[in-house]
C-alpha cells in the first residue's frame, strides 16, 4: 500500500535538509524510504546517487544513477553526475561521453564543460582540453579552478602570453594566490623566459608557500636560470618525498654530467629508465655523454612515432636516435634531425625578424664616433673578459682554456648583460634617454656581480655566446673589457647548432634557412665592431684545435697573462660545463669535429643559399 503523499513529502524534505547538513547516511536512508514509495521518481533516485557520492559510495551511487538515466534519459544533471563518477574512477571517455549529453542537452552548463575539459587534461590532451575549458570559463568566469586547469593547458600549448594572462586573471580574483604566481612562474619557463618567472617564484618561496609536488618542476626552473645550489636542493627534496623522483633525478643527472661524473649520471639514468620506462630525456642525456646503448633505439622509435605524446618529448627522442643513426649513414641520420627539428619548431616557430632589426639598430647607434665621444663614461679598470660568437662556434673550449690559469674566475653563460639591455627601454636608441652616470654604475654592478665569490682572481669570463650582439654597450661601460671572438668553419658550426636539442631556449637552430641568416648577420655586426674601433681578439676554432698550443698561448698574451701551463689541458678543469659542450671539453683538445659537414653538404643546402657569399 502507498504511502500518503504528505507522508512521502516530509521524508523527501528530510533527506534534504540531512543531505544539506552532511549527514548523508541519514539522507540515504529517507530517500530509500521515499523511493520504496515511489520507486520510478527519477528525482529522487538523482539526489540518492549524489548522496551516496557525497558519502563516498561512488559504486553504489552509480548503480543509483544509472537507474534514473533508464527512466529520463534526456537528464543533464543524471547525465553531468554520471561524468563525474566516471571521472573519479578514471574512465575518462564513459566521462567525457556523459559531459557532452550534458551540454547537448543544456549549452549553458559550464560545470559540465569544465568536467569534459578536466578529463581531457587529465589525460595529457591538452589541445582537446582547451576548447572546453575555455567554454567552462565562459559559463563562470571567476571559476579559479577551470581558470588554473585553463592556464596550465596553455603552457602545455606553449600559448605563453595567453597561459600568464589567465594567471593574471586570477591574481586580480585573488592577489594572494600562491597557484597563480607559480603557474606564471612555469609558464615564462615553459616559453623560454624562465628568468622573467623568477620573481613569482621567489615571492612564493619566501613565504614558504612551494607545494612539495612542484619540487621537481621548479629544479628544472632553477637549472635554466643556472642556480644550480637551489636546482639541486629542490631535486633532492623532490626525490626524498616522492614527489615526481623520476623527474627530480634527470636534474640531478644533468648536474652530475655537467660536472664531468658520467659514470655516476649514467647510473642516475640507468635507474631511472629502470623506474620509470621509456623517458626520452633520460636516453637523450645519456647520448650527450656517448654512453646510449643501440637496444634503446626500438622504444624511441615508438615514442617518436607516437603523437598522442606531446612534440617535446618526440622532438628528444628523435634527437637521440638520430645519436644513434649517425654511423649508420648520412641521409638516414639527417631524416631523423630533420623531423627533430620540425617537431621543435611546430613548438616553437621561428621569427629572426626582431634580431635583424636589432642587428640594423645596433649598428646605427654604436658607430666609432659614438665612442670616441662616450667611451669615458663607463667603469674604468681590468679584470671582465667576454667571450662571444655563435653558439657551438668554441666558446667553451676557449673559456675553459681561460679556466685552466689560477688567475681567472670563470663565470659560464652570465644573463648580466642580457638583463640589463633589457631594462633600457627602446633600446638601443632609449640609451640617449639614460642619466649622466648611468654607464658607470651599470659598468661597476656588472663587475662587482662577475668577481663575486672570487678569491684573488685578476679576470672573471663571461662566455653568453650572444653577447657579439652587445659589444657595444660592454664597451661603453666597461671600456677596458676584453673581448674574444670565438669563430668556426660556417658549415661545421651549423650542422653542430641543427643537432642539438636546445628546447625552446634557441629557436634559429631548428632552422637551416634561419641559421644561415643568423650566421651571416653575426658575421656583419663582428664586421661592424672591428670598423667602429673595439680591439678584438679572435680565436679560430678550427686552427686551434688543429694545433693548440701557438693559439692557446696567443689567448692567454691577449688576456695579459703570464703562461701557465695547464692551459694546455683545459679537459682536466674542475668545473661545470654547459651541457652542449660537456664531452668534448672533458676530452683532449681534437680535430675529429672538423669538417663534419661535408658528410652532410647536400642536407646543409638551406644554410648554404641564406648564408650567401658571406
Amino acid at each position: 500500500m502507498n504511502r500518503p503523499a504528505a507522508n512521502l513529502a516530509g521524508t523527501v524534505a528530510a533527506a534534504r535538509r540531512a543531505a544539506a547538513q552532511g549527514q548523508h547516511d541519514e539522507a540515504a536512508k529517507l530517500y530509500r524510504e521515499a523511493l520504496a514509495a515511489s520507486p520510478r521518481d527519477a528525482r529522487l533516485l538523482l539526489e540518492l546517487g549524489v548522496t551516496q557520492a557525497q558519502a563516498g559510495r561512488n559504486a553504489d551511487a552509480a548503480r543509483t544513477l544509472e537507474k534514473a538515466l533508464k527512466l529520463t534519459p534526456d537528464h543533464p544533471d543524471v547525465h553531468f553526475n554520471l561524468g563525474q563518477l566516471a571521472r573519479l574512477s578514471d574512465t575518462y571517455e564513459k566521462a567525457i561521453r556523459h559531459f557532452r549529453r550534458t551540454l547537448d542537452l543544456d549549452p549553458s552548463y559550464g560545470d559540465a564543460a569544465y568536467g569534459a575539459g578536466e578529463a581531457y587534461f587529465a589525460q595529457r590532451h591538452y589541445a582537446e582540453a582547451e576548447p572546453w575549458l575555455r567554454k567552462a570559463i565562459a559559463a563562470n568566469p571567476r571559476d579559479i579552478a577551470a581558470l588554473i586547469a585553463y592556464g596550465i593547458t596553455l603552457v602545455e600549448l606553449r600559448r605563453t602570453a595567453d597561459a600568464v594572462a589567465i594567471y593574471r586573471a586570477i591574481l586580480d580574483l585573488d592577489p594572494a594566490s600562491t597557484a597563480a604566481k607559480l603557474g606564471i612562474a612555469l609558464a615564462y619557463d615553459a616559453g623560454g623566459a624562465a628568468d622573467d618567472g623568477l620573481p613569482f617564484v621567489n615571492e612564493v618561496e619566501a613565504r614558504g608557500e612551494i607545494p612539495v609536488s612542484l619540487y621537481a618542476r621548479l629544479s628544472a626552473m632553477f637549472y635554466a636560470v643556472k642556480d644550480f645550489a637551489r636546482a639541486r636542493r629542490y631535486a633532492e627534496q623532490a626525490g626524498a618525498a616522492g614527489a615526481n623522483a623520476l623527474r627530480a633525478r634527470q636534474v640531478l643527472a644533468k648536474l652530475t654530467i655537467d660536472e664531468g661524473q658520467f659514470d655516476s649520471a649514467e647510473a642516475m639514468l640507468r635507474q631511472a629508465l629502470a623506474e620509470g620506462g621509456p623517458q626520452a630525456n633520460a636516453w637523450y642525456m645519456l647520448s650527450q655523454i656517448n654512453r646510449l646503448e643501440p637496444e634503446a633505439e626500438k622504444p624511441l622509435r615508438r615514442i617518436a612515432a607516437d603523437e598522442r605524446r606531446g612534440l617535446e618529448e618526440r622532438s628528444t627522442a628523435l634527437f637521440a636516435l638520430y645519436s644513434l643513426a649517425k654511423a649508420r649513414g648520412a641521409d638516414e641520420a639527417f631524416a631523423l634531425l630533420d623531423q627533430a627539428n620540425e617537431l621543435a619548431r611546430a613548438r616553437r616557430p621561428v621569427d629572426i625578424s626582431g634580431e635583424l632589426k636589432l642587428v640594423d639598430d645596433t649598428i646605427a647607434t654604436f658607430t666609432r664616433r659614438f665612442f670616441e665621444q662616450r667611451r669615458g663614461e663607463g667603469d674604468r679598470g681590468e679584470g671582465p673578459v667576454f667571450v662571444v660568437g655563435m653558439p657551438r662556434s668554441g666558446t667553451t673550449l676557449t673559456e675553459q682554456i681561460l679556466a685552466a690559469h689560477p688567475a681567472v674566475l670563470a663565470g659560464d653563460e652570465r644573463g648580466d648583460i642580457l638583463d640589463l639591455r633589457r631594462a633600457i627601454a627602446g633600446y638601443p636608441h632609449g640609451i640617449d634617454r639614460l642619466e649622466p652616470g648611468w654607464a658607470k654604475a651599470a659598468g661597476a654592478k656588472i663587475r662587482a656581480a662577475m668577481f663575486e665569490g672570487a678569491a684573488g682572481e685578476r679576470l672573471a669570463t663571461d662566455k653568453l655566446p650572444g653577447n657579439y650582439m652587445n659589444l657595444g654597450l660592454i664597451a661603453w661601460i666597461l671600456p677596458d673589457a676584453k673581448f674574444i671572438y670565438c669563430k668556426r668553419d660556417p658549415h661545421d658550426n651549423a650542422l653542430s647548432l641543427y643537432e642539438q636539442n636546445f628546447g625552446a631556449n634557441l629557436p634559429y637552430a631548428t632552422d637551416l634557412e634561419a641559421c644561415g641568416h643568423m650566421y651571416r648577420e653575426h658575421l656583419r655586426i663582428m664586421r661592424h665592431w672591428h670598423e667602429a674601433g673595439l680591439t678584438i681578439h679572435t680565436v679560430d676554432y678550427d686552427a686551434l684545435v688543429a694545433d693548440p698550443e701557438p693559439h692557446i698561448r696567443a689567448l692567454v698574451a691577449f688576456a695579459g697573462l703570464d703562461w701557465h701551463e695547464g692551459c694546455l689541458t683545459p679537459q682536466d678543469v674542475k668545473r661545470g660545463v654547459a651541457p652542449a659542450s660537456v664531452w668534448q671539453v672533458r676530452q683532449p683538445i681534437s680535430k675529429g669535429s672538423l669538417g663534419k659537414w661535408k658528410r652532410f653538404a647536400r642536407q646543409l643546402e638551406p644554410f648554404t643559399r641564406a648564408l650567401g657569399g658571406a
